[in-house]
């Protein structure tokens, strides 16, 4: 039990106060983090403008694998950002229960939406897919971000 409450983990946060936002002054950028610890903190194994695929090691019964895909995002004040990431390299037999809602305003700083979760047991090629709309003041209808991100799982 207390592994399926791991497994559902998501945060919806406030930007870093120091540092540079992780997609370079990108309006929405991603990175994905990887860990062999339910509780352990994350290294970055890609992100946003490097090479992809990103890879990642499968979980197995002797040795779990637990991932994080971050969604950042960065915008001058007030600028929302609505829509929806799906992440379908997570343990979950129906890969929905991993699509989160974003719906975050950056007031001039990065914000970020993150899920963190055990891996799948199966080796293949996956991807997350990230579609927001982006809304400010100075754009006449809504910037459309559509993204997917192709991950190995080995």
């Amino acid at each position: 039990m207390r592994q399926l409450l791991l497994i559902s983990f998501i945060v919806a946060g406030q930007a870093c106060a120091i540092g540079d936002p992780h997609g370079a002054g990108a309006p929405v950028s991603w990175s994905t983090g990887a860990t062999d610890s339910p509780g352990g903190r994350a290294r970055i194994v890609c992100e946003f403008g490097q090479p992809q695929p990103c890879v990642l090691d499968r979980s197995t019964p002797e040795r779990p694998s637990y991932a994080s895909f971050a969604l950042h995002l960065y915008g001058p004040a007030p600028t929302k950002f609505s829509g929806s990431f799906l992440v379908g390299y997570l343990d979950d037999p129906d890969p929905r229960r991993y699509k989160s809602t974003v719906e975050l305003t950056s007031d001039g700083r990065e914000i970020h939406q993150r899920v963190f979760s055990k891996v799948t047991t199966v080796p293949g090629n996956y991807s997350v897919r990230v579609l927001l709309e982006e809304f400010r003041a100075d754009l006449r209808q809504p910037q459309t971000h559509d993204l997917t991100v192709p991950v190995t799982v080995r």
